[in-house]
């Protein structure tokens, strides 16, 4: 527990840096863990279920049926990997990587 000098003069900085008190007791507290008072690393929104990793999977199920739906291979996917994705998902990764099953006219 702070002593009532140190919790006043952290009150005081709070105070005259237009902070709310709970964020100077972080800083220092941060401060004296050794973590520094950087701001930490910001990453909007959640990580993605799908990564490049899994690219060759649904490569081999195009292969393999063409006419396939987005909500088929999620189903297979998340039957071989353990890992529950839907059909958003599989339409948001085709779409990050280009992958289109449409023809192409020569």
């Amino acid at each position: 527990m702070l002593e009532e000098a140190a919790r006043s003069s952290i009150l005081a900085a709070a105070k005259r840096f237009g902070v709310h008190p709970n964020t100077a007791f972080r800083w220092v507290h941060r401060h004296r863990d050794g973590l520094g008072v950087q701001p930490k690393p910001y990453r909007r929104g959640p990580l993605p279920k799908l990564g490049s990793q899994d690219l060759g999977f649904f490569l081999d199920l195009l292969a393999d049926d063409p006419s396939m739906t987005h909500a088929t291979m999620a189903q297979r996917f998340t039957l071989a990997t353990d890992r529950p994705v839907t059909r958003q998902n599989v339409q948001t990764f085709f779409k990050k990587h280009q992958i289109t099953r449409k023809k192409r006219r020569a």
